[in-house]
């Protein structure tokens, strides 16, 4: 296999699985990271920049009970009931000449992020092949509260959840969120755009909240997802 990525296949591929293999190199550098985030970022700048781009964009928001602490069914079908109505499935498709939607809607704002620093990158993987590129990124974990609601991180490239848009439903009193890290795969073809992407963020909520007058705690199981498909 053409391991350090020079487009030949020799002795010096054989040299760099044997220093993998000791644990005289890592399999994954700097380098790595710095050029899936670099080739990620700018196609999806590239596609914002087209002259005729139709976008197919899908997202969900899934989240399943996990744990809750009261006994009350009549709670537990309202909690499920507001759940639901946050995880439906949102599917839109935008056609935008040079880089704006007939709506106005900006392609730059309807597409993926493409702020990721290489810093937030725990891992990443680049395959070149005849079509263009392949990449794979996984970010670092990252923990918010009500106190301090930032995932620098996740931010960049995700969609963390949005407080508001649950604690009407829901008063919290105390909120902990763990994203365990944001896994991004997308394909990008040999002009440099964005062909397709899979996010997926997926996070760990624990809660004390008040909900029909009524204290209690819940932990949830959630998983953000979106899925883009781009033509040209």
């Amino acid at each position: 296999a053409d391991v350090n990525r020079d487009g030949k296949i020799n002795s010096l591929d054989a040299l760099k699985i044997l220093r993998i293999a000791t644990g005289l190199e890592s399999g994954e550098s700097d380098q790595t990271k710095q050029e899936a985030v670099d080739l990620y970022n700018s196609a999806i700048n590239a596609a914002a920049s087209a002259k005729k781009l139709t976008v197919i964009k899908t997202e969900k928001n899934n989240m399943s009970v996990e744990k809750v602490s009261s006994d009350n069914n009549s709670l537990k079908n309202i909690l499920d009931r507001m759940l639901a109505e946050h995880t439906q499935p949102i599917t839109e498709t935008k056609t935008f000449r040079k880089g704006v939607a007939i709506d106005l809607t900006k392609a730059v704002d309807f597409l993926p992020k493409a702020k990721l620093e290489p810093a937030g990158v725990k891992s990443a993987k680049v395959i070149k092949d005849d079509s263009g590129y392949s990449i794979t990124i996984v970010t670092i974990e990252e923990k918010a509260t009500l106190k301090n609601q930032t995932t620098k991180y996740t931010e960049q490239c995700a969609k963390p959840l949005d407080y508001s848009e649950l604690d009407s439903a829901f008063n919290f009193q105390k909120l902990d969120l763990t994203y365990t890290g944001v896994t991004i795969n997308a394909k990008i073809d040999k002009d440099g755009r964005l062909v397709s992407s899979s996010i997926e963020q997926p996070y760990l909520l624990d809660a004390e909240m008040s909900l029909s007058g009524s204290g209690m705690s819940m932990t949830l199981n959630c998983n953000w997802e979106q899925t883009i498909k781009c033509t040209y």
